[in-house]
């Protein structure tokens, strides 16, 4: 697992269940969750005694953060995406022509914007 980047809107049950999953694959031995554990652990654990707060830490130093908890502070204090955005995304998605033109005639700005860093975690 290579450094990753956090979506600019980053859904937290989200990342809990990837640590959850992060740990079920280390206990089952596979290479991936393996080899992360072994980049992003600090100290060398077993997979017997690996905890969750393990899986989490090593998934939060991934995305580039020291820990667990910073990584939760970093995402509570960041704001939450426009619901303009979040209208031309979902325009986007559903190939709303007319709807995309519409919003674009009024924030043609958005047409900056990557979906991926946007709305990653809050398509369902």
């Amino acid at each position: 697992m290579a450094f990753r980047r956090l979506p600019a809107a980053p859904n937290l049950e989200n990342l809990k269940n990837q640590s959850k999953s992060l740990l079920a694959a280390y206990r089952d031995g596979k290479a991936q969750a393996v080899a992360d554990f072994a980049e992003f652990h600090p100290r060398s654990i077993s997979a017997a005694a690996a905890r969750l707060t393990d899986a989490q830490l090593v998934l939060a130093r991934s995305y580039g953060q020291v820990s667990w908890q910073a990584m939760v502070a970093h995402i509570s204090v960041r704001s939450p995406v426009p619901a303009e955005t979040e209208s031309y995304f979902k325009a986007l998605r559903a190939v709303d022509v007319d709807r995309v033109r519409r919003i674009l005639d009024e924030s043609p700005e958005l047409v900056d914007q990557r979906i991926a860093d946007v709305m990653a975690d809050r398509w369902e």
